[in-house]
């Protein structure tokens, strides 16, 4: 996977949301944010508006590009990884129509890309 270095002008933001114990976990993995909460829904509005506000200040006080590429630790970046071969592997078995069922219950996990240019995307 070929990470972009974002700049003040275009980048692309990678989000997770996955479950930890009793919480949702919601990173935005390339400027290292991190929020906990009880419902996936509103940590998906929350993780966005943080990190598009982060871009927003880099912007507005003409902070270094480095601001917005701060790694969030490895293990968000594992199971952003996992979470995208699994929803590869999915994806080929439903074109192949080789869907197996399984016992053991997936866990939440949701991800994405937001790419964003010189004007702020909206959230």
């Amino acid at each position: 996977m070929n990470i972009v270095l974002n700049t003040k002008k275009k980048g692309i933001l990678y989000f997770i949301i996955t479950k930890e114990d009793e919480d949702y976990v919601a990173a935005c993995l390339n400027l290292n944010i991190v929020e906990y909460g009880k419902s996936p829904e509103e940590l998906k509005k929350s993780i966005e508006e943080a990190a598009f506000s982060h871009l927003e200040a880099v912007r507005e006080h003409k902070l270094p590009d480095e601001y917005l590429n701060i790694l969030a630790p490895k293990k968000y970046w594992v199971i952003y990884r996992k979470g995208l071969e699994i929803a590869q592997t999915i994806e080929k078995q439903l074109e192949t129509k080789e869907v197996r069922r399984t016992r053991t219950p997936l866990s939440f996990f949701e991800y994405s890309q937001r790419p964003y240019g010189q004007q702020l995307a909206t959230c």
